[in-house]
């Protein structure tokens, strides 16, 4: 699930925080393609003046990510995808050597 409110980042229009049955995660990709049209069909968001996709930024606790929701001018489609934060490798090309499991 989802609790979604305001966001304190500029950019972003709403906020959320995603909760599961083991507590809480930084990022629930399904919940972002979900949000994103639910900003755009209740009015959480201003969509784009013209049909065609809208972009709609949501705060989340791994920082800001970017849902596009396709748009005709009265509600959202069934497209959408999201950009999420940027990821990196702290380290590669590494051995550990795990006792008992080589």
């Amino acid at each position: 699930g989802a609790r979604v409110g305001p966001s304190g980042v500029p950019g972003a229009g709403r906020g959320a925080l995603f909760v599961h049955n083991e507590g809480a995660s930084s990022m629930c990709g399904h919940a972002v393609l979900c949000l994103g049209r639910f900003a755009l069909d209740y009015g959480l968001c201003q969509p784009s003046p013209s049909p065609g996709e809208t972009a709609v930024t949501i705060h989340c606790p791994c920082g800001p990510v970017t849902a596009f929701a396709s748009w005709d001018g009265q509600r959202s489609g069934s497209r959408v995808r999201f950009h999420s934060v940027p990821a990196f490798a702290a380290a590669t090309d590494i051995t550990i050597d795990v006792p008992g499991y080589g």
